[in-house]
């Protein structure tokens, strides 16, 4: 399968950078911590990714985050996304998400 890179760049102890296996689990939820780590209008090529910045705030939208999962990030099915949202809106942290296929 297809290597993507690890977010943020990590460099192996050989010299190269360290990648993770596309579609792992791994990489689904460094894509879902990418994206809702992301503020709307933060990427300039892809304006309209991410969310409306409420990450951190009292009373986390978990319609929107659902939204923007199932807009951005469509390998990640039901009920794992409405597990994230869930677990976001009850204020876990993000670096805790991890994805399950």
């Amino acid at each position: 399968m297809a290597a993507t890179l690890r977010l943020p760049l990590e460099v192996s102890h050989t010299g190269t950078l360290r990648t993770l296996e596309q579609d792992s689990p791994a990489e689904l939820a460094q894509s879902a911590r990418s994206l809702l780590s992301t503020v709307i209008g933060e990427r300039g090529a892809l304006p309209d990714y991410g969310l409306v910045d409420q990450l951190g705030a009292v009373g986390i939208d978990a319609a929107e985050i659902e939204h923007a999962l199932a807009e951005w990030e469509p390998r990640i099915q039901e009920p794992q996304a409405t597990l994230i949202a869930g677990r976001l809106a009850d204020g876990a942290a993000l670096a805790t998400i991890t994805v399950v296929i």
